[in-house]
């Protein structure tokens, strides 16, 4: 019983298999209603005194199917086709009754033997969750019982036997309806489970092991998906690439471990600096970064970039043997993409080309410094 009571979960698949299972109930709908019609010719068969009778409730009977159908494929209402396919076998065993009235004592049998039919559909064909199929197949049951008990003249013998198998047929669809979704369930707690566990193997993937920001997997993926989702909703993208000045000589003076910490110390500067939605970081190798801007034209890049420096700069971090400061510093290249101007197809691939080329340039210059261009 555990998928019964784990709310949260059981509301997840809830959700999933009614979304998952509404086309398969359409069909099974249909088939259904031209089945209930085709049964006319039971009623020519058995008496030509109440025929018309009889034809005229099957049609009107098969006119509020067909509606119970039509409301499924309207995109506000279709989330409620459980209530329309309930109420759809619901009406059909009322059709059954309903016609039961009109033929001779002898024939009631008969049509009381399609009601069980009626029932097992409502169970087992058209993917109805536990509680609307109980509320459909129960009703149809209780509606017939009123019906025999209450305002016709059949033996009780019959009505018992009748009620019997319906309540035996209710029954058994309970039992039917509740193993089918609990392995239902269990099969999509075990696709969750997977799914979960692709997501946190990926995570990993995708997470550079020292700093615990992305790595340079993270950053091909995340930019290709800008490139293929979101980029016309973009008026600018900026690439920067960012490197420690003379950070061996860090290394060598300081140890690795001190070493380690300040890039640890570097990424966590860089991501507080981005703000929510507007971008993402990565480290590119080594003591590179690589970050995206959104919206950040080539000025607001360059503002942006001044920031960073002041933040490591008031850091303080003591780097003695470093040619431009006694402070760890930061050289950067970046180049702005104008997204309305140049096709993003062509600009995707040398982005990363000219922010290198343009860091480059920056520790040419003396290191320390800001190299930008733009993308046209």
């Amino acid at each position: 019983m555990e998928w019964f009571f784990n709310k949260p979960q059981h509301a997840a698949f809830k959700q999933q298999f009614i979304e998952e299972q509404l086309g398969y109930a359409r069909s099974m709908g249909v088939f259904a209603t031209c089945y209930y019609f085709v049964f006319s010719f039971l009623d020519f068969y058995l008496t030509s005194e109440t025929t018309w009778q009889l034809l005229k409730v099957r049609f009107i009977v098969t006119l509020v199917l067909l509606s119970f159908l039509l409301l499924t494929f309207h995109e506000k209402l279709k989330h409620l086709w459980q209530v329309f396919i309930g109420l759809l076998v619901f009406t059909a065993g009322l059709g059954v009754i309903l016609m039961a009235v009109y033929v001779p004592d002898t024939y009631k049998p008969i049509y009381a033997q399609g009601l069980l039919l009626v029932i097992f559909y409502g169970y087992t064909m058209n993917k109805l969750l536990l509680k609307p199929a109980i509320l459909a197949g129960c009703s149809i049951t209780l509606a017939y019982f009123i019906y025999a008990y209450f305002f016709s003249n059949l033996a009780t013998e019959f009505i018992v036997t009748s009620l019997f198998f319906q309540i035996s047929t209710n029954a058994f669809g309970v039992f039917a309806v509740y193993f089918m979704q609990k392995t239902a369930f269990q099969a999509y707690r075990k696709n969750e489970r997977l799914k979960n566990h692709n997501k946190t193997l990926l995570k990993q993937s995708e997470t550079d092991g020292l700093t615990g920001i992305g790595n340079r997997r993270f950053f091909n993926n995340r930019f290709q998906r800008l490139f293929n989702e979101r980029i016309r909703g973009l008026d600018y993208v900026s690439l920067l690439l960012c490197d420690i000045d003379f950070f061996k000589n860090y290394n060598d003076a300081y140890g690795h471990l001190k070493g380690d910490d300040t890039l640890i110390k570097v990424a966590e500067l860089l991501a507080e600096q981005i703000p929510d939605n507007e971008g993402f970081l990565a480290r590119f190798g080594g003591e590179e970064f690589i970050l995206v801007l959104f919206n950040y034209d080539y000025d607001k890049t360059r503002d942006f970039i001044r920031g960073v420096q002041q933040k490591i700069a008031a850091e303080n971090i003591q780097h003695a043997d470093s040619s431009v400061a006694d402070v760890l510093t930061l050289s950067f290249g970046y180049v702005t993409f104008d997204v309305n101007n140049t096709s993003p197809s062509q600009a995707y691939k040398q982005l990363t080309k000219r922010a290198d080329r343009c860091l480059y340039q920056a520790k040419k210059q003396g290191r320390n410094q800001i190299i930008g261009t733009t993308f046209n």
